[in-house]
């Protein structure tokens, strides 16, 4: 049985917007990460563990972006201070981490494949609902909280867009190993650049490695958008979920599901899985 049918449209949630907070409130701690976009600190705001991005002022697009949004599987945004040149992004603090961390753990423990792919699927298929695209969806750009639910952060790269269309957006956006071949090759793309980068998580939480590994950026790019390679799947991958990540990174992105498609996917792909299934690929067994 395949595992996509005809697509629907799925009602939004509403979103909130979040106001101006006092620079001088924000108490920097130490660097946790940096980025293009700007780097990131644990901070202090209003008797609350937070994290702050302190980006250049020129940045206030992220602003737009990250304060209409709120949703269970996004990073909240709180609000924003700025102390010329400096603009600061404050966000709820990420107690887990990033998932990048979380699969290149030494430990190699089992990990909940369909808790996390579900908790990315939601956040994504939100912002696309909205009409935000990410453009830099990777595992280093979703964060765990306290109880290992994961988020979406990092709008550094994200526009808004009609879904589903190929617009006018042919800049190459995002991280190689992640990028869909259509933005690496400079063409007109959509949402569904997304879903392709959604799917290269996929396979970290089930390798547990980093994609074409070894390789350069430029060689990277040349097996995708050229060769149509992808990073090989372990041996163990159930066929459903093989079959759920192929449709995912299909070179072409119309044929490509959209995330409300994939979030009601996920839970019959489960079912087809046995317990031998579960431990064969390294994924943690849940009922």
């Amino acid at each position: 049985m395949p595992l996509f049918g005809r697509k629907k449209s799925r009602s939004s949630s509403s979103s909130s917007s979040s106001g101006t907070l006092d620079f001088s409130e924000v108490k920097l701690g130490k660097a946790v990460g940096a980025g293009r976009s700007g780097s990131t600190f644990s901070a202090h705001w209003n008797g609350r563990h937070v994290a702050a991005k302190v980006v250049d002022l020129s940045a206030t697009s992220k602003k737009k972006v990250a304060s209409a949004l709120r949703h269970p599987n996004i990073v909240q945004f709180l609000g924003s201070a700025s102390a010329p040149p400096r603009y600061c992004l404050v966000f709820e603090f990420m107690e887990g981490g990033t998932l990048a961390a979380l699969v290149r753990a030494k430990s190699k423990a089992p990990l909940d494949f369909f808790r996390l792919a579900n908790d990315m699927a939601q956040g994504m298929s939100y912002l696309h609902e909205h009409s935000v695209m990410h453009r830099d969806l990777k595992s280093s750009n979703v964060l765990l909280d306290a109880q290992g639910t994961a988020k979406i952060s990092d709008f550094g790269l994200s526009c808004v867009m009609e879904v589903g269309r190929s617009a006018d957006r042919t800049a190459e956006t995002g991280t190689y190993g992640w990028m869909a071949p259509e933005v690496i090759r400079h063409e007109p793309y959509s949402s569904k650049a997304d879903v392709y980068s959604f799917a290269v998580v996929m396979w970290e939480l089930l390798a547990k490695d980093i994609p074409f590994k070894g390789q350069t950026p430029m060689q990277t790019a040349m097996a995708v958008a050229e060769h149509q390679m992808r990073p090989a799947l372990p041996r163990n991958t159930p066929p459903k979920i093989a079959e759920l990540i192929e449709h995912c990174w299909n070179q072409d992105p119309t044929r490509r599901p959209d995330f409300s498609a994939i979030v009601k996917v996920l839970p019959f792909v489960k079912q087809t899985l046995s317990k031998t299934d579960f431990k064969n690929a390294g994924i943690l067994y849940t009922a």
